[in-house]
């Protein structure tokens, strides 16, 4: 087996293209701005850290180096806390990562690479911010009270009072609150039967104003 990532008579990545050049082609398949203009910094980054000029060059890179010289360059772009050791530029690094990982996967569909040098790279955990709006304490006031006024009007009504209530005032996880039944909710006793994630069941007991 040859040392090489492609067979000596595979053309497309034999030719003097310059990486550059591949590099704009591909950032023509991306819509953001933003993200044209992260990819290329980063893409460029990374193959003038290889000094890496051609496709040809690098045709002649072993796939296990390339995933090492890959890996490097993604953990040369961490900033670690010097007590935690905990990367403190997660979304970032992870950026990058992507970078690299949509470009080459550019490089097997059109230039037929062979396979993904970073496909094993596990993301680093980043924190989810919501862009919802949440309510003020006045409006959360203000839509139970509405909400209480009508819920005896109809069964529908009650429903929806009675999910309103297990969000905001049992936090339930949405998924909790859909797989609720009637039988659940044990009004006599004050409780309520909630199915977990992973199968598993909790009793909640309400006050007993039966609110």
């Amino acid at each position: 087996m040859s040392n090489f990532l492609i067979p000596k008579n595979e053309i497309n990545l034999q030719t003097e293209i310059l990486i550059a050049d591949v590099i704009e082609d591909f950032l023509l398949t991306k819509n953001s701005s933003q993200t044209v203009r992260s990819y290329r910094n980063d893409l460029l980054s990374f193959f003038n850290r290889m000094e890496l000029i051609f496709l040809n060059e690098l045709a002649q890179v072993q796939f296990s180096l390339m995933v090492d010289h890959v890996m490097s360059f993604i953990r040369s772009q961490e900033k670690k806390d010097p007590f935690t050791d905990k990367v403190k530029n997660p979304s970032t690094v992870n950026r990058k990562a992507y970078a690299l990982s949509s470009f080459f996967n550019y490089l097997i569909h059109v230039y037929n690479y062979p396979k993904n040098p970073i496909k094993q790279f596990q993301p680093h955990k980043t924190e989810k911010k919501s862009n919802t709006t949440s309510l003020t304490r006045a409006e959360a006031i203000d839509f139970l009270q509405y909400m209480q006024g009508k819920h005896r009007k109809s069964e529908a009504d009650f429903r929806d009072y009675l999910i309103i209530i297990f969000l905001n005032i049992f936090a339930l996880r949405r998924a909790e609150v859909v797989g609720l039944k009637w039988d659940d909710i044990n009004f006599s006793k004050n409780s309520i039967n909630v199915y977990q994630k992973g199968g598993t069941t909790k009793l909640l007991l309400t006050d007993k104003r039966g609110n």
